[in-house]
């Protein structure tokens, strides 16, 4: 069985460096309109472009998320942006609204859609309607169980969340807030209404409880990866696109390895972040109670134990430079001190006392930061993607120098040479260029894309003027 590919967030390019450098099968990532995270980093269509060359250069994919709803006098800039998008060799682009969907399939078929998971398409029926519409993947919503997800991958192609935040409410549905805040999630604009503190009152209006009672805990499924490889599902989606990047290095690099069948740490990738935790949630009816991390939306890092008169007994190790929390404070530890001497790093079950000592007994202290494990993936980011030596090329691959001429009013020509051998061929005539001139970077990629035959394009060199041709007579 082919392995799933592992998608990662890039909510900027430090994010994006780090998803290269961890080695994602792909990323997704918003550009500057139309995005349902208005509020990350994103991109420029400049950027674009560079981020989508060097992604392809890496064999990773990059999908663009277009996917707020949209108004009467937004749709076809939206599309203008869509066609924009496919011009400079996107993947796929994420789309939510039906009427985009419809005319980026009428003016752009060659353009491969996926259905946003704001699109809430949670049972057999809907995905075969998106593949009806003309989507090749459905995002699947975060609310189906494994046992669903195993159902409708079995026909359609399909991509699930396996790490990362979850919404209280069906993901493309929640009008919480724009109801409380005026800003609507669904136009990109989410003030997170979920992860404020609320109070539940009786009949009578008597608090009974206080808390985040609306806030999930992050979805982890590192312990069940492979129940998700075995679901049929094609690609396994990491959240966060707000988070930084050594968490989505780390994420990556976790998962790959799970689904590698190769040791991996749980407990670090919730030391990076976690909120009272992780869950399971639908996946594995995980719900209720369990899911709620209902004293803090925050980061809760891991405990490191509560502060006695003469220091912290330690449920985890602690070393100088790890963030620690209690309460609503925080601080860097600065000094460590074990049995009177003055040490570098303290193990778990002794007891420490950590500087500055500004916590009271009977605070509970929490790492929120391990200073050596963010040190080790900084370094791994700046190294850059691993780059492998040329393999070996299969007795059943064969590999194809072509060379081209692609100019206005001219058949375009290419020429292949194998092993001596030369292979001429001339396809459609190439049209005047009216508005966007196809770049040799797009022609290269569409060339290169000879799907399941068993020969590779190994080396293009296509001589090129402004000209247009459809992607289906280059290809």
């Amino acid at each position: 069985m082919k392995l799933p590919e592992i998608l990662s967030p890039a909510g900027d390019t430090l994010s994006f460096e780090a998803a290269l450098s961890a080695g994602a099968d792909a990323v997704y990532l918003g550009g500057p309109k139309y995005s349902a995270r208005a509020y990350a980093s994103n991109f420029s269509e400049k950027d674009l472009e560079e981020l989508i060359k060097k992604a392809h250069e890496n064999k990773m994919k990059v999908y663009v998320a277009v996917n707020t709803l949209l108004k009467n006098s937004e749709i076809y800039d939206a599309l203008l942006y869509t066609e924009r998008l496919w011009s400079m060799g996107v993947d796929a682009v994420i789309i939510q609204d039906t009427g985009l969907i419809y005319l980026a399939g009428k003016y752009i078929p060659e353009l491969e859609l996926h259905a946003s998971t704001q699109m809430t398409v949670h049972n057999y029926e809907g995905a075969a309607l998106m593949e009806k519409m003309g989507i090749r993947r459905t995002v699947l919503s975060r609310e189906l169980s494994l046992e669903e997800i195993k159902e409708i991958s079995k026909d359609f192609e399909t991509e699930v969340f396996i790490q990362g935040a979850l919404c209280i409410s069906y993901s493309g549905k929640c009008l919480m807030s724009s109801i409380i805040g005026g800003r609507s999630g669904n136009r990109g604009r989410c003030a997170q209404s979920c992860r404020m503190s609320y109070d539940l009152l009786d009949s009578r209006d008597s608090v009974k409880k206080s808390g985040f009672l609306l806030s999930p805990k992050d979805l982890n499924t590192l312990d069940i990866i492979g129940e998700i490889k075995d679901s049929g599902t094609s690609s396994l989606k990491i959240e966060g696109r707000m988070k930084r990047p050594e968490y989505v290095y780390y994420a990556v690099k976790q998962y790959k390895d799970a689904l590698l069948g190769k040791d991996y740490s749980k407990e670090n990738l919730l030391q990076i972040f976690n909120r009272e935790g992780s869950t399971l949630a639908f996946l594995k009816k995980d719900e209720g109670r369990n899911m709620m991390a209902v004293n803090s939306p925050k980061n809760t890092g891991l405990i490191l134990g509560e502060a006695g008169t003469d220091g912290v007994r330690l449920k985890t190790e602690i070393s100088l430079g790890d963030g620690i929390r209690y309460g609503e404070e925080g601080f860097i530890a600065t000094k460590i001190t074990v049995g009177g001497r003055t040490v570098k790093s303290a193990r778990e079950g002794e007891k420490a006392v950590i500087y500055p000592r500004n916590y009271k007994p009977g605070d509970v202290l929490y790492k929120t930061s391990d200073a050596s494990l963010m040190k080790e993936i900084s370094k791994a980011i700046e190294k850059g993607p691993v780059t492998t030596s040329e393999k070996e090329e299969p007795e059943d691959e064969i590999t194809v120098n072509i060379s081209g001429v692609f100019k206005p009013e001219l058949p375009f020509e290419l020429r292949g040479e194998y092993k001596g051998r030369i292979f001429n061929s001339a396809g459609d005539t190439v049209e005047q260029s009216i508005k966007s001139p196809v770049t040799y970077e797009k022609l290269k990629t569409n060339l290169l894309k000879t799907g399941d035959f068993s020969f590779k394009l190994k080396n293009v060199d296509i001589e090129i003027q402004d000209g247009f041709l459809p992607v289906s007579s280059i290809n």
